[in-house]
């Protein structure tokens, strides 16, 4: 991750890559942002775009053979492997997917600000995990998925703006969700005894 950051960085000279942005030689940069592109991130688009990603993948991971295949490779890969499944295969298809999903979010994101930056994500990333493991404690009945991903976000999302409603400080924000991940381990841990 650091690494492809630091690529990523070192490529765009530490800045944000936008419309008519100064280049390094003192040059203004050729191209333009379509103004079709900066829909992309508003409301109705984005929101019918999160449903059926999430759709797709719950109905992928939960009615098709192949995705029975994934959470056996999830639960033991051992025993996926020993059954008869291509365990290699299925998880190089696993992150090949992630890694479309996560080009997805990139643009979508781009989208939203309006320009390109290395670490734009990065303030997503304890969130995105927070809601899966939220989604895998209240609604993924033992199991991770898309469903109870799509709940936890919304959990999040509402705590927030919840937080921002009632003025917290930005910098105390990242307790509470910490306290409300912990507790969403917790709760998982106690339901699996």
């Amino acid at each position: 991750l650091f690494v492809i950051q630091g690529v990523a960085m070192t490529y765009s000279y530490g800045g944000s890559i936008t419309e008519n942005m100064l280049l390094p030689s003192g040059e203004m940069a050729e191209g333009l942002i379509p103004p079709g592109f900066s829909l992309l991130g508003q409301v109705p688009i984005i929101v019918i775009v999160m449903l059926v990603v999430t759709v797709v993948a719950q109905l992928g991971l939960s009615l098709t053979t192949h995705g029975r295949r994934m959470y056996a490779i999830g639960g033991n890969p051992e025993a996926a492997r020993l059954s008869g499944i291509r365990t290699t295969r299925y998880k190089v298809a696993a992150y090949v997917i992630a890694s479309l999903l996560a080009g997805l979010g990139g643009i979508l994101l781009a989208s939203r600000i309006g320009s390109s930056q290395v670490n734009a994500g990065s303030g997503y990333l304890m969130d995105a995990v927070a809601a899966a493991w939220i989604g895998f404690s209240l609604a993924g009945s033992g199991k991770p998925n898309a469903l109870g991903t799509l709940v936890g976000a919304v959990i999040l999302g509402v705590l927030s703006n919840g937080l921002v409603m009632l003025s917290v400080p930005y910098y105390a924000m990242d307790i509470i969700k910490g306290l409300v991940l912990a507790g969403a381990l917790a709760l998982t841990y106690f339901q699996r005894r």
